[in-house]
């Protein structure tokens, strides 16, 4: 989440983070505000912006004084889909990272948005959470193969997006929960 896009948009990276609650980006605001901008108050360096055309499910907040950061509000499945595939789109990148988010339906939409030859990263729950207490519910969790064989095979109608990964695991985190490590480069 937040540290992440702190980081990744203090080391020049160019950065779109995005969250469906509104108070994660307000803490991601913060987090600069704290490091970056002094302490000053993030709400009144942020703008919003519309993206969209035909829906206000999908609001983004620039920072005046960080050009290279663009926070968007949005949950998936609640944004048509035609206009999830064309946010994507136009938002692709050469790095993206997703923590600890999972709408299957839009894997394909977020694997789409990683520009030839750049990374995807994704990090999310693992079967077997169900005994740890949550996630409970077994869509919400990743098995072991399930990113390779979405996204680095091929089918017999399309040759796969991505090369073999470079790190495919499973990982523990300190309560016992697995979690799936996934990192890949798009052909």
């Amino acid at each position: 989440g937040g540290r992440d896009t702190h980081f990744l948009r203090s080391n020049g990276w160019q950065v779109v983070g995005i969250d469906r609650f509104m108070g994660a980006l307000d803490k991601c605001g913060r987090l600069e505000s704290r490091y970056i901008h002094y302490n000053e108050v993030p709400e009144s360096n942020l703008r919003t912006k519309d993206l969209s055309s035909t829906t206000s499910l999908i609001r983004t907040y620039e920072c005046a004084k960080c050009p290279n950061l663009q926070l968007v509000q949005m949950e998936l499945g609640t944004v048509p889909a035609k206009e999830e595939a064309e946010f994507f789109e136009t938002h692709s990148s050469h790095l993206v990272l997703v923590v600890r988010y999972l709408r299957k339906p839009s894997l394909m939409n977020i694997a789409r948005a990683v520009k030839p030859g750049g990374f995807l990263i994704y990090e999310h729950f693992a079967t077997g959470c169900e005994h740890f207490g949550s996630p409970k519910n077994r869509e919400l969790m990743l098995a072991d193969s399930e990113l390779y064989n979405l996204l680095c095979k091929d089918s017999e109608t399309q040759a796969a997006m991505f090369h073999p990964p470079v790190i495919n695991q499973r990982e523990y985190l300190p309560d016992g929960r697995p979690e799936i490590w996934f990192v890949a480069q798009r052909r």
